[in-house]
């Protein structure tokens, strides 16, 4: 996110948060992820993860602080994790001008492996929205952006490899990697 530096002193916590919700089913729970970085303290980036129908707009949650945003809907122990490297949530230097930086800011979102027919692959409304807290105790975030697009989640195509099922070569070469892995010395006393 490209943002005025005069708005990032060190403290400062940039929240970015989007929800997806099925576009065929609006009033479905959302899957919602947001990611909070500190600025000059990119280590203590943290993530979030959020399930149900809650507003995470700007009119709802511009009043609390930004590790108390829909608590109600807050999922404990989410799997949802930060990509590890730190110098990725470091602030760096803006190609729009001098006087911006850009803060980075990605949120991992496991999914197990679906089958194409999984409802997970479909179109969602997406609602993206950023503040700036001016520290951790800040109840009157400033609201950077809030914005709806779409977004569709394809299946993935698997492709499988055409193999001859008696062509015993891959079976040999697994037998020799085995083999490698559990050779055994083996001494004899004459």
């Amino acid at each position: 996110m490209d943002l005025p530096e005069a708005n990032l002193p060190d403290g400062a916590i940039i929240m970015q948060i989007v929800s997806l919700t099925p576009k065929s089913d609006p009033d479905a729970d959302a899957i919602t992820i947001g990611c909070a970085v500190q600025v000059g303290n990119p280590d203590a980036t943290k993530v979030y993860e959020w399930n149900g129908t809650g507003s995470m707009d700007y009119a709802t949650t511009g009043t609390s602080k930004f590790d108390a945003i829909n608590e109600d809907e807050k999922v404990e122990d989410s799997e949802v994790t930060k990509i590890d490297d730190d110098d990725f949530y470091a602030l760096k230097d803006s190609t729009l001008g001098f006087e911006n930086k850009v803060q980075n800011c990605q949120a991992i979102l496991p999914v197990e492996k679906q089958g194409g027919d999984s409802e997970i692959f479909t179109e969602y409304t997406a609602k993206l929205s950023a503040k700036i807290y001016a520290d951790k105790d800040d109840i009157e975030p400033i609201n950077v952006t809030e914005t709806t697009f779409e977004i569709t989640l394809e299946a993935p195509v698997y492709e499988a490899e055409e193999w001859d099922i008696n062509d015993e070569t891959w079976m040999e070469e697994i037998e020799n990697e085995f083999n490698i892995l559990h050779e055994e010395e083996s001494t004899m006393d004459l």
